[in-house]
């Protein structure tokens, strides 16, 4: 993703100026500590060492190397050694995507390696937390290989590729313990999600008016069943986390958007929502509920737009989370909780009279069945995290920014100092943020 949506409202100019350019003009400026509007607490020296730990943090270095560590910031470990920031008078070799099996603590990345400016080698790699184990288990140095997505058993992996022009994605998978990697599909754009037993996947390709939705059936020969369904303006599919049930946008008979409730085999069962423009939608980890951003905006590049939610079993009773522009959202673990993100520009950015200030996400966290959400942090990202935003609701599937008991969240952050940092933050908003290394994208462990 090269750009970052090009409007958000046409009430916005400067933001929607700024969002646009955002990847290219990241620029260092004062984040702002925690904003909660209650009391908010200075972090005890005491308290990362003495506090339950829970999983673990993969991120890549400002070296670009990958590294995992816990939320104190302690048991730093280097998975990689020999990464090296982009060059075109020397050796590169950097890595990215770290993303972690949905069922040990198996990590996977991308390696990328070439002399002063060039590629000659894009390899998939699996690794231990602590760096022990790692192998290629993938090269193509002809296609550069992105966004991982272990199959729900952790024997697989699916990834990205772009085709040697450019002009397709290439949906490939691979055995987590390598061996020949096979191409599954091909499409542009191209998202998926896999069933909960790893046996099938959905997937969404194209752009309206035009594009699909099929299923596939990997195997020594892939099948795939196509619906009837004319796909809305939307990006990934979203199977239930029982399998019974996929989350689909579509058009019906008169052209409508609506977004709705198939049963496994795609077919419809009920409209959930009726919009226009843009949806993007994520189930809640117990698969009881959804939460979906509309967006009027045909011209952005993912969706910006009022965040909603519903229990599946009383769709009817829908609960508007914020009426406010919401950029992405994530599900807590135990899904009572939804952490979202709207862009800001700070006042006195808006008074320098930059055509392209930065623009800061303002990060809640609503309770389900609190009244208010609350204000946690506010942030100026980084250029990987902004980069992965517009697309949240396939990143939902593969990754996430929530500590595994559901207390904190961890975000990429352009500190004060100007270096690109990880963040752990309190969901509580009860104590202020806290430091724990430099680095440009970070993800927790699902356990």
């Amino acid at each position: 993703m090269n750009s970052i949506i090009s409007s958000l409202t046409k009430s916005f100019p400067r933001i929607r100026r700024s969002l646009r350019t955002m990847a290219l003009l990241l620029a260092p400026f004062l984040i702002a500590g925690c904003i909660p509007e209650g009391i908010t607490l200075p972090e005890s020296p005491l308290l990362r060492n003495l506090e339950r730990k829970s999983g673990l943090i993969a991120y890549v270095g400002t070296d670009y190397n990958i590294y995992t560590i816990d939320q104190g910031g302690g048991n730093q470990t280097a998975v990689t050694v020999d990464g090296s920031p982009p060059s075109t008078s020397s050796p590169t070799r950097i890595y990215q995507f770290p993303t972690w099996s949905p069922v040990d603590d198996r990590l996977a990345f991308v390696g990328i390696s070439g002399p002063g400016g060039s590629i000659d080698d894009i390899s998939v790699y699996t690794a231990s937390p602590d760096g022990r184990n790692t192998q290629a288990i993938s090269t193509h140095p002809d296609e550069l290989s992105y966004y991982l997505y272990w199959t729900p058993d952790g024997e697989n992996i699916s990834f990205l590729a772009l085709s040697e022009n450019g002009s397709q994605q290439v949906l490939k998978m691979v055995s987590a313990d390598g061996g020949e990697t096979q191409v599954v599909d091909t499409g542009n754009p191209y998202y998926w999600d896999w069933s909960p037993d790893g046996r099938q996947l959905i997937i969404h390709e194209g752009s309206p008016p035009g594009g699909r939705i099929s299923f596939i059936f990997p195997g020594d020969e892939i099948r795939e069943e196509g619906t009837s369904h004319d796909p809305a303006r939307f990006h990934a599919p979203a199977y239930s986390p029982d399998g019974q049930f996929v989350l689909l946008a579509v058009q019906d008979s008169s052209g409508a958007d609506e977004l709705i409730l198939a049963d496994s085999l795609g077919r419809k069962i009920r409209t959930l929502a009726s919009y226009e423009g843009s949806v993007a939608f994520a189930w809640s980890p117990d698969g009881k509920k959804i939460a979906y951003i509309t967006d009027q905006d045909l011209n952005t590049l993912g969706t910006l737009g009022p965040l909603t939610m519903l229990e599946i079993e009383r769709p009817d009773e829908q609960q508007v989370i914020s009426n406010g522009l919401v950029y992405a959202f994530f599900w807590s673990p135990d899904s009572e909780k939804l952490a979202y993100f709207e862009p800001t520009i700070p006042a006195e950015a808006v008074n320098s009279g930059s055509d392209s200030p930065p623009v800061f996400f303002r990060t809640f966290v609503r309770e389900l069945g609190e009244a208010d959400s609350e204000l946690v942090t506010s942030f100026l990202p980084t250029d990987e995290f902004a980069r992965m935003i517009p697309v949240f609701d396939q990143y939902h599937r593969t990754d996430t920014i929530w500590s595994p008991d559901s207390r904190f969240l961890v975000l990429s952050v352009i500190a004060s100092n100007g270096n690109s940092s990880i963040w752990v933050v309190p969901a509580s908003g009860a104590i202020t943020p806290r430091y724990i290394a430099d680095g440009l994208l970070a993800f927790w462990s699902w356990r």
